[in-house]
């Protein structure tokens, strides 16, 4: 279940002229832990517990359909290779990434 706006979602990726568009969430991450900012061995700052903020990937993705061209037939490909394949605003084509 999610609350996204699909309708938003589709508008963005519409009106963006987008091959591929995948949602983001919020996420915050704790450290428990004094952090010690360190730059060519010398001691820069130390971050009591800081808390990072992260945008993370949400699972909800909208791809134009020649987008779906890209994926190889025959092999597992995953949806991150496909999303870094696809082409970015204005770019014609794609190109699929080569996993050894």
């Amino acid at each position: 279940m999610t609350q996204v706006n699909v309708g938003r979602l589709l508008d963005f990726h519409s009106c963006g002229a987008y091959s591929a568009t995948f949602g983001v969430r919020p996420y915050a991450i704790e450290v428990p832990f004094g952090v010690a900012e360190v730059r060519n061995g010398r001691l820069e700052g130390l971050r009591e517990k800081p808390t990072m903020h992260l945008l993370v990937n949400a699972g909800i993705y909208v791809l134009a359909p020649e987008v779906l061209e890209l994926v190889p037939r025959g092999r597992e490909f995953p949806i991150t290779d496909l999303f870094l394949a696809a082409p970015g605003p204005g770019q014609p084509g794609g190109r699929v990434p080569h996993r050894r």
